[in-house]
C-alpha cells in the first residue's frame, strides 16, 4: 500500500489541496470585493512558500528555538514593509496558517474539512458585509476643514468635488508644510 503523504504523490496531493483552496480564497472571496488587487499574487506566493517550507522542514526534528526563530524572521520582514491594511492582514494570516495545516497534517477527513471551512467562512462573512462600500484614496488641499467642527464642510465639499456620496472619511496623513491631507473615503 502506498503512503499518500510522503515522497513526490504525497507532495503533489499536498500541494494540489493549497492551492485550490487558496486560490479559492484568494480569487473568490479577496479579489472579489478588493479594491486594491495588488495583493493576490502575494496571497498566492507566501502561501506556496510557507507550504513548501513547513513540507520540507516537517521531516527535520526542529528545536522549539529554531522554529521560534523562523517565525522571528517573518516578524523582522513585516516590520520592515510598508503598512498593510487590516482585511489584506488578515487574509494574508489566513493564507500562512491554511498552508502550515496543509502541509503538516496528514491526508484525512479532518484535512478537508478544515479546507472547507477555510474556503467557507471568509466567503460567508464576507457575503454578510455591505457589498457597494468602496475605498479610496484622496489628497486634500485644505487642512483647517479636517477639524471636527468643520467635517461637514469637509463631506459637503468632497461630494460636490467628486460627484459622489459619502459614507465616512478618515484622515490618514497630513503635511503641514504643503497644506495637503490623504484621506480614505468611504463611499455607499
Amino acid at each position: 500500500m502506498v503512503n499518500l503523504d510522503t515522497g513526490i504523490i504525497g507532495l503533489v496531493i499536498h500541494f494540489a489541496i493549497n492551492v485550490i483552496s487558496c486560490a479559492l480564497i484568494t480569487y473568490v472571496v479577496y479579489v472579489r470585493r478588493a479594491q486594491a488587487k495588488s495583493y493576490d499574487f502575494s496571497f498566492m506566493m507566501i502561501a506556496t512558500i510557507i507550504f513548501f517550507l513547513c513540507f520540507f522542514l516537517s521531516s527535520v526534528d526542529l528545536q522549539l528555538g529554531m522554529a521560534l526563530g523562523l517565525f522571528a524572521i517573518f516578524g523582522i520582514i513585516r516590520y520592515r514593509t510598508d503598512a498593510m491594511p487590516v482585511r489584506e492582514m488578515t487574509f494574508l494570516f489566513l493564507m500562512i496558517a491554511l498552508s502550515l495545516i496543509n502541509a503538516l497534517i496528514p491526508l484525512c477527513l479532518e484535512l478537508g474539512l478544515v479546507n472547507i471551512i477555510f474556503v467557507v467562512m471568509p466567503l460567508i462573512i464576507e457575503g454578510t458585509r455591505k457589498g457597494s462600500r468602496k475605498e479610496f484614496k484622496v489628497v486634500y488641499n485644505n487642512i483647517e476643514n479636517l477639524n471636527k467642527s468643520n467635517r461637514s464642510k469637509l463631506k459637503r465639499e468632497l461630494q460636490e468635488k467628486l460627484h459622489i456620496k459619502i459614507a465616512h472619511i478618515r484622515i490618514d496623513k497630513i503635511d503641514m508644510v504643503n497644506n495637503k491631507a490623504i484621506l480614505t473615503v468611504t463611499i455607499d
